[in-house]
């Protein structure tokens, strides 16, 4: 989706970017198996 970076991102960022997404994904999957679940 994304051609070219506005701007180089600093591996700093990067990284926290990616715990932010893995826990974001983590959430999402437990919220759907307590609906699964419940379901």
């Amino acid at each position: 989706f994304i051609t070219r970076w506005p701007m180089r991102v600093e591996p700093g960022a990067l990284r926290v970017g990616g715990w932010i997404f893995i826990t974001v994904g983590l959430v999402l999957i437990i919220l759907g198996g307590v609906f699964i679940a419940i379901d």
